[in-house]
């Protein structure tokens, strides 16, 4: 008959390795979502600094883009 699909190895499938795989996806979305947060963070303070050491240098007008 078609019982051997109830016994213990075929019924983790669905039950935990479909979770687990679900979880490791989480799990990495979430982690790139916040290096691509830190990473913005950080272009924005370079920018910051590049300008503020052009406005010292008297390269760029203070406060123009």
């Amino acid at each position: 008959m078609n019982t051997w699909v109830c016994c213990p190895p075929f019924v983790w499938l669905p039950a935990v390795m479909v979770m687990a795989a679900l979880f490791g996806h989480v799990v990495v979305a979430r982690r790139l979502r916040a290096e691509r947060r830190v990473a913005r963070r950080l272009r924005a303070e370079r920018r910051v600094a590049r300008r503020l050491r052009a406005e010292r240098r008297g390269n760029v007008a203070p406060g123009r883009a």
